[in-house]
C-alpha cells in the first residue's frame, strides 16, 4: 500500500506501484494510506501516450482507495500521478509519483469477424431485443443518473418514492480476501521505454548505510599517533557550592604520642645559629638572644630561619606584699633636673601567626591529648606545647569582647600562648581587629575587638610550657 506523509506519496516496497494490467476492470483497488481531514482528493494520471484522467479518491478509515476500471488501465506503460486535495477555495497537491500498468496478452483482439450467416443470426437477435431495450430506456436512463453511492462505508441506494438517497445498510467494501498462492514465474518481457527522469533524491546519509556496509567500510587498525605537546592550564573555574556537611566518621584510632614544641638550642646570635646548625630540618626551634626571653626562630624549607619572636607567658598573678622596710635618714633634696625629650614611640612587633607554620612543623606539633599529670619541679630542657583549635561564635561578642571557655587555658605562670587565626578566619579575624588579652584563672582567654566579626571564627591556639619565672631553659 502506498502512503502520504505531509502530502508526500512513497512506496514501502516496489510492488505497490503496480496499478493493473491493461483491460482489467473493478479488479483491483488503488490505495493511499494518509490521513487528510477536510480534503476532497482527485488522483490526476497522465500516460505515456500523453493522455490524462482523474480518479476520484474515497477516504475509508485513514485510506484513500479507487476501484481500478478498465478505462484507467487503457495502456501499459509507466504512469505520472499526483494527489490533489480540495478545501473550499484551497488547492493542495502531493509530490508527483509513477505508477506501473503491465500490459496483457489481450486475446479476444485477434478473433476474426463474424462470419454473414452468423452475423445475420446475432442481427435478428439484437433486432428482437430493440423493441424491450427502447422501452427500458427511459428508465434505465434515469436509474443510471441514480447509481448507489458508496458513503460512510454503506451503499446508499435511490429511493423513487421518497425522491432521495437512503442508507442501504450495505458495506460498500467487502472483506478482502485471502492471499492467493504464488504463481509461476513470466518469461522476461522486452526492454520497456525510457521512464520519465524521477525526482532528486534527498543527499545520502550515514544513517543509510546497513551495520554490513559500514563493517566493509572499516579499514584496518592504524598506528597509534606520537604523544601530542601537553597543552596549558584552563582558566581557573568559578567556586562551587559549599556542600552540605558529611555524616560522622568513625572514631579513629589512638596515634602515637607526638614530639610536641621544644627548644633544641640556645645561641647568642643568628649568624652563631647558622653556623652551628648548617643542615637544619624543617620545624627544628631554636632561642636566640643574650637574655631572656629569647627569640624563637623556626627553621621552615621555604623561607629559611623565621623569627616568631620571644615567647611571652601569661600575666601572672601579684606577688605577696613584703615586709615595710625602716625609714631611711632624709637626704638633701636634689637639684631638679632638666626634662628629657619625649622618645618616639616604638613599632609595633608582628604576632606570631597559626599561618607561619609549615605543614611539617604542623604535623610535627600535633599530638594526642594527654590525661593532666601532677606539677613536676622546673627542670632544664625543652619547651613542650599542645596545639588546639576554639571556636569564636559570632554572636557572642558583647560591648566589644567575648571569653572562650576551655579546659587547656590555664592562668598560671607555667605557659604561653601563641593565637593565630585559621585560614578561613583570617579575613574576618584582622578586618575586624580581634585580638587575644589574656588568660584567667576560670580556664577562659579572653579576645576584644574594634568590630564585631559577622561570622564565627576558628582561632589555632599554641599553648606552650616556659620555665618557671626566668629559670634557665
Amino acid at each position: 500500500m502506498l502512503k502520504m506523509d505531509n502530502w508526500r506519496v512513497s512506496a514501502e516496497v516496489e510492488r505497490d506501484r503496480f496499478l493493473g494490467f491493461t483491460g482489467e476492470h473493478l479488479a483491483r483497488r488503488l490505495e493511499i494510506r494518509a490521513s487528510v481531514p477536510g480534503y476532497a482528493c482527485k488522483l490526476d494520471l497522465e500516460f505515456e501516450d500523453g493522455q490524462k484522467n482523474i480518479l476520484d479518491l474515497t477516504a475509508e478509515n485513514g485510506v484513500l482507495c479507487t476501484d481500478i476500471r478498465r478505462e484507467y488501465v487503457a495502456c501499459h506503460g509507466r504512469v505520472r500521478a499526483q494527489v490533489r486535495g480540495l478545501r473550499g477555495d484551497e488547492v493542495i497537491k502531493s509530490n508527483v509519483f509513477e505508477l506501473v500498468i503491465v500490459g496483457s496478452v489481450d486475446a479476444v483482439d485477434s478473433f476474426e469477424p463474424l462470419a454473414p450467416g452468423e452475423f445475420e443470426q446475432m442481427e435478428r437477435t439484437l433486432t428482437g431485443l430493440k423493441t424491450d431495450t427502447e422501452a427500458a430506456a427511459d428508465r434505465a436512463a434515469a436509474l443510471t443518473a441514480k447509481m448507489p453511492l458508496p458513503q460512510d462505508g454503506t451503499w446508499h441506494i435511490w429511493d423513487e418514492a421518497a425522491d432521495a438517497y437512503r442508507d442501504s445498510g450495505e458495506p460498500s467494501r467487502g472483506e478482502r480476501g485471502e492471499t492467493g498462492e504464488q504463481g509461476a514465474r513470466g518469461e522476461t518481457g522486452e526492454q520497456g521505454p525510457p521512464g520519465v527522469q524521477g525526482e532528486k533524491g534527498e543527499p545520502f546519509r550515514y544513517e543509510d548505510f546497513t551495520p554490513e556496509q559500514l563493517e566493509a567500510l572499516r579499514g584496518p587498525k592504524g598506528a597509534p599517533g606520537e604523544n601530542g605537546a601537553a597543552g596549558g592550564a584552563g582558566p581557573q573555574g568559578p567556586p562551587g557550592e559549599k556542600g552540605d556537611p558529611g555524616e560522622q566518621g568513625p572514631q579513629g584510632e589512638k596515634g602515637e604520642t607526638g614530639e610536641g614544641f621544644r627548644l633544641r638550642d640556645q645561641f647568642d646570635s643568628v649568624a652563631e645559629l647558622e653556623a652551628a646548625v648548617p643542615e637544619p630540618e624543617a620545624g627544628s626551634a631554636y632561642g636566640v638572644g643574650t637574655a631572656q626571653p629569647y627569640d624563637v626562630y623556626i627553621y621552615s624549607p621555604s623561607k629559611g630561619w623565621v623569627n616568631h619572636g620571644p615567647l611571652q607567658g601569661a600575666k601572672g598573678d601579684a606577688g605577696p606584699q613584703g615586709e615595710k622596710g625602716e625609714p631611711g635618714e632624709q637626704g638633701p633634696r636634689g637639684i631638679p633636673g632638666d626634662t628629657g625629650p619625649q622618645g618616639p614611640p616604638g613599632e609595633h612587633g608582628a604576632a606570631f601567626t597559626y599561618a607561619d607554620f609549615t605543614a611539617e612543623q604542623l604535623e610535627a606539633l600535633r599530638g594526642p591529648q594527654g590525661v593532666p599529670g601532677e606539677k613536676g619541679d622546673t627542670g632544664a630542657g625543652d619547651v613542650s606545647g599542645v596545639l588546639f583549635a576554639v571556636e569564636i561564635p559570632a554572636d557572642g561578642w558583647q560591648d566589644g569582647a567575648q571569653a572562650v571557655e576551655d579546659s587547656r587555658f590555664d592562668g598560671s605562670n607555667w605557659f604561653a600562648y601563641v593565637v593565630s587565626p585559621d585560614a578561613g578566619s583570617y579575613a574576618a579575624y584582622t578586618e575586624s581587629g580581634v585580638r587575644a588579652v589574656e588568660v584567667t584563672s576560670d580556664h577562659r582567654l579572653l579576645f576584644t575587638a574594634e568590630s564585631a566579626p559577622g561570622e564565627d571564627l576558628t582561632v589555632s591556639i599554641l599553648r606552650l610550657e616556659v620555665p618557671e619565672n626566668g629559670e634557665d631553659f
